[in-house]
């Protein structure tokens, strides 16, 4: 393995921790990441149960997909803006949501190196 892919490996795989935690935890305290989730969510009328059950399988939708390493561009962008409405949706959790903001940044750069179409190199220095 290169280090190239030995990177990506262990990016994928930060992303996958991230949404892996979150989906276990939610079963065996719900009342720990109920609170995330706003208010016009919870204000629905859709059972807690039914909310904590769809987020799990969102969540390891996401970690399957990152896991596999196959189309990794689609995930990560759903990550970026998932992990950015999170944090906006929850400001004043800044001093446990911080490291959100650090996995959005890992999904950018993954989501960069996956870009499915080749683009200009603009980073690359000049010789």
């Amino acid at each position: 393995m290169n280090k190239e892919k030995i990177i990506n490996f262990l990016f994928r795989a930060s992303i996958a921790f991230a949404f892996l935690w979150p989906a276990l935890s939610a079963h065996i305290r719900p009342e720990n990441w109920l609170g995330y989730f706003p208010a016009f969510i919870l204000d629905s009328g859709i059972p807690e149960s039914f909310i904590l059950w769809g987020f799990t399988l969102f969540h390891l939708i996401i970690v399957i997909w990152m896991i596999t390493g196959r189309f990794i561009f689609i995930p990560s962008i759903v990550a970026v803006v998932f992990l950015t409405a999170v944090v906006v949706m929850n400001l004043s959790q800044m001093d446990v949501l911080f490291r959100d903001i650090s996995l959005a940044l890992v999904a950018i750069a993954l989501a960069i190196q996956s870009y499915p179409f080749r683009a200009p190199n603009i980073l690359k220095e000049k010789e």
